[in-house]
């Protein structure tokens, strides 16, 4: 194992109910900052470790300058597998494209709007599943 700040992030992840990975994509993927933590999660993918992930819920939030949401289809594809690999339970998938400038969402109150109506639910649901 490697001796970093990623024991920290280890730690989140166990506790957590929901794990929500956000970037932007960076050539159709994912940015390099999340892709080192989505690398560690290896760790995950066997034995006792698998189970500490299993069944957790995990949302995707990502957004782009372009027009199309063609330029999500790498990024969506690894999501699916990862999630699929250790066992999360995808919750969510928030793609805005035409998101330029970083505060063009704060003009968007459509998208605002959107993410509260989905967040709520995410949380009612994930609330629901692991009980009070």
């Amino acid at each position: 194992m490697i001796n970093d700040d990623m024991e920290q992030i280890y730690s989140s992840i166990t506790r957590a109910d929901i794990l929500i990975f956000v970037s932007p994509p960076y050539w159709f993927f994912w940015s390099t900052q999340i892709k080192r933590v989505i690398d560690r999660l290896y760790l995950y993918t066997s034995g006792k470790a698998l189970s500490l992930l299993a069944g957790k819920n995990a949302v995707l939030v990502c957004c782009g300058a372009d027009s199309e949401q063609k330029i999500f289809k790498g990024l969506l594809s690894s999501f699916r597998h990862m999630c699929n690999h250790i066992g999360l339970r995808i919750s969510g998938e928030f793609c805005e494209t035409g998101l330029d400038d970083r505060n063009e969402v704060l003009r968007r109150r459509d998208i605002i709007e959107k993410m509260k109506k989905e967040g709520y639910k995410i949380l009612s649901d994930t609330i629901e599943d692991t009980g009070p």
